[in-house]
This record gives structure tokens, C-alpha cells and sequence, in this order.
């Protein structure tokens, strides 16, 4: 794991920072090690792995470049783990397995594909108010 991390990420880290360009090969490369699915069952397509072993994936990335920490963590964490914890098994297999394997990033996400992300600057602000009342 930390020689790919240094080998593959940490040669393009700057590269993207400075561009501002999502890094689509060294996630799909991370997605083709099984690296998005560590934690997940077997059975699901995951790796199988502890917490402890998910958190090392995530340290080894994190000494070469945070961005593709995060990138993972938050896929992990925020995308995939709530569904393994509390979905039906319909939803595990029809969600997880592809979440979780390289189906994902290689298969169906390019960035043909995906939309731009909208910068902040760009959203208009808003105001919560409360409707008159009569």
C-alpha cells in the first residue's frame, strides 16, 4: 500500500491540487486494488478487512496526498458504510457491491460523464425568513 501510494499518488498530488482537476486515474487505480471497499464484507464485494486495516489504507494515502484520503474516507464512510450498517440486503446487494468494487469509479464514472462540480463562489446566497404572519 505505501508503495503504491508513493509511487502512483504522490508523483500527480500537486499536479491536481494546483489544477483543480479531480484525479479520475489514481482513483480508478485505487478503485482496481479494492481499496474503496476494505471494510465491506466479501459477500458484498468488499474486502473483508477491520476497521484497523481500513484505517491504514487511509493513513498510507494521507502521508502522500489528504485529498485522496479524504476522497476514499468520505466514499467509505459516507457513501458506502451506511447502507452495508442499515440497508435491506436488497439494497447491500443492489448498492454495495458495486460501491465497493470497481464498477464504480472505472465503469461508470468518467469525467465525460460526471457533471462539473458547481464552485462555491458561484451558489447564491440565501436568507432563511420567517413568512408574515396576519
Amino acid at each position: 500500500m505505501a508503495a503504491f501510494a508513493r509511487d502512483q499518488i504522490a508523483p500527480v498530488a500537486r499536479q491536481h491540487d494546483e489544477s483543480g482537476d479531480f484525479p479520475w486515474g489514481t482513483v480508478a487505480a485505487i478503485a482496481r486494488r479494492g481499496l474503496l471497499g476494505v471494510p465491506m464484507p466479501r459477500d458484498l464485494g468488499g474486502s473483508g478487512l477491520d476497521t484497523l486495516g481500513y484505517i491504514l489504507v487511509i493513513e498510507e494515502l494521507a502521508k502522500v496526498d489528504a485529498s485522496h484520503a479524504i476522497t476514499v474516507s468520505a466514499h467509505t464512510t459516507l457513501g458506502t458504510s451506511p447502507i452495508t450498517t442499515f440497508g435491506t440486503r436488497e439494497q447491500q446487494e443492489r448498492f454495495v457491491a458495486p460501491l465497493a468494487g470497481v464498477r464504480c469509479w472505472v465503469g461508470s464514472a468518467s469525467p465525460k460523464r460526471m457533471p462539473a462540480p458547481t464552485p462555491l463562489a458561484r451558489v447564491p446566497a440565501r436568507r432563511a425568513s420567517r413568512p408574515a404572519t396576519g
